[in-house]
């Protein structure tokens, strides 16, 4: 084996080992499947060097992937975006203070309202319980002033964006064809490792590209060179 080849299946190794590590991946539902997608394309890459016309039947064959919408639900999982955590009507209290004692309310809340920081654009669902409804509704209208003031910055994405990490992809396609044309990329760029560092510099809209493992990115089919679906395809030869 060559000193070139060796270096390639080694730095594929340790990529793999990488993504096994990496705690941003969420632990469970599809994120963690992209966890397992990323490993398998690294592998079938770099280790099966599977051609590239066979690739996408290659991954969706290993992964269990019955058509496009699932391929499309998975990658659209890790489209940079923000997203707040939501305990949920069953766990979060009722906000509101209470008047004939001191504190709030915290019945179980039914009401769901969302509330937004004006200074970054970060955002959470307050659950307000109905017998607060008319306070619920107070902050709904504040919400919707706020929004229509049009001085509520984006928020910083804490979602997504582990893809560019791994694979060199042009991801801004591949992303939006997967989330959908409402889609947009963030002003901190598309990789999650960036984002630390580009939040701090204003006035940048791209991150600098990272990519160290080459994909399908080239590959016929999709506007931009996304990679081409049309190998996936399920048992029943529908894909």
């Amino acid at each position: 084996m060559e000193g070139r080849e060796l270096r390639r299946i080694l730095d594929a190794h340790q990529l793999i080992a990488r993504a096994y590590k990496d705690d941003r991946f969420p632990t469970s539902g599809r994120g963690g499947d992209f966890r397992m997608f990323v490993i398998t394309w690294i592998w079938i890459v770099a280790i099966e060097r599977c051609p590239k016309d066979d690739r996408w039947k290659r991954a969706a064959s290993i992964l269990g992937l019955r058509n496009n919408f699932q391929l499309r639900e998975l990658i659209a999982s890790d489209a940079p975006r923000y997203e707040p955590e939501d305990r949920g009507a069953w766990y979060a209290p009722c906000p509101a203070p209470m008047i004939r004692r001191s504190g709030l309310c915290e019945r179980r809340g039914t009401i769901r309202v969302r509330v937004t920081n004006p200074d970054d654009g970060t955002w959470r669902p307050d659950w307000y319980c109905s017998r607060h409804r008319d306070v619920a509704n107070q902050v709904q209208e504040h919400e919707r002033a706020l929004l229509a003031s049009g001085k509520v910055p984006e928020p910083l994405p804490n979602r997504g964006g582990l893809g560019p990490s791994y694979l060199r992809w042009k991801w801004a396609n591949v992303y939006r064809w997967a989330a959908g044309a409402s889609w947009e990329p963030p002003s901190v760029g598309l990789c999650a490792d960036d984002w630390p560092v580009m939040a701090k510099v204003l006035g940048r809209q791209a991150a600098p590209e990272l990519a160290v493992l080459d994909g399908d990115g080239e590959a016929s089919g999709w506007p931009g060179g996304a990679p081409g679906l049309r190998l996936v395809q399920g048992g029943d030869d529908h894909g």
